[in-house]
């Protein structure tokens, strides 16, 4: 080294910068992801099947509606409680809304039905007043299981959609178990496990409007011979847990 020239501060050695070059990324990664939870609505889920309390919009009572890109077409429509309810959807079929029109003021709720393969109809809406008003809106998917969401009114006049609920034996329907207060949901599923196709045996699976509170009956050989059948007639002495 020529004489007179002070030594060169020693720096950080390679491994150190890389240290300190990997430690500012995860800072950064960091608060990006700590924005973006924040900026998440509550409630947000990628699958509307787990968004069971899902409130609707409040609109105008004859303000036009848009089904996608199209103009809404009313499909099915229902009086419950003095409240009309409609079914519309896009003219594709791929889009559709709940509208729900009456004490409480105009509300539309968006269904996810049309968007995971189900096939709505003018059989599609089913609406019942059962201690407390409620409406269930289904159709079969591509591979024929019916599935169907629920709107329900709780005690201030304000509707939600409350759950999405299953049937494979081909029943989905509003009722009521005798004696038992309060609007339920009987689903059919069917109980064959790894038998021949041709096995008809099924369940009946009991929910309540949050798609909560679940009971079944005992097997059945064929639908026919639920008590009441084609319109179940449950007790509670015939439902069990679900197994």
């Amino acid at each position: 080294m020529p004489a007179g020239r002070p030594p060169r501060p020693a720096g950080p050695s390679r491994s150190v910068v890389v240290t300190m070059w990997l430690a500012a990324i995860v800072a950064t990664a960091a608060l990006v992801t700590a924005a973006a939870l924040r900026a998440e609505p509550a409630g947000t889920a990628s699958d509307a099947s787990v968004a069971p309390s899902a409130q609707g919009t409040p609109v105008p009572p004859n303000a036009p509606m848009k089904c996608g890109g199209d103009p809404c077409e009313r499909l099915a429509s229902a009086t419950v409680a003095d409240e009309e309810v409609e079914l519309l959807v896009g003219t594709d079929g791929r889009s559709g809304r709940v509208r729900i029109a009456g004490r409480s003021g105009a509300n539309v709720f968006e269904t996810g039905l049309p968007e995971s393969g189900v096939r709505l109809t003018a059989d599609s809406l089913r609406c019942a007043d059962l201690g407390r008003p409620a409406c269930l809106v289904r159709g079969p998917d591509v591979s024929g299981v019916l599935v169907g969401e629920v709107y329900a009114r709780d005690d201030d006049g304000a509707w939600f959609r409350r759950a999405t609920i299953h049937s494979d034996a081909g029943y989905l329907e509003l009722g009521q178990v005798d004696g038992a207060e309060g609007v339920r949901v009987i689903a059919l599923q069917r109980s064959c496990g790894d038998e021949s196709p041709s096995c008809r045996r099924v369940v009946a699976q009991v929910v309540d409007v949050n798609g909560e509170d679940i009971s079944c009956t005992r097997a059945f050989e064929s639908r026919e011979q639920l008590p009441g059948w084609p319109n179940p007639k449950l007790r509670p002495d015939q439902l069990e847990e679900c197994f």
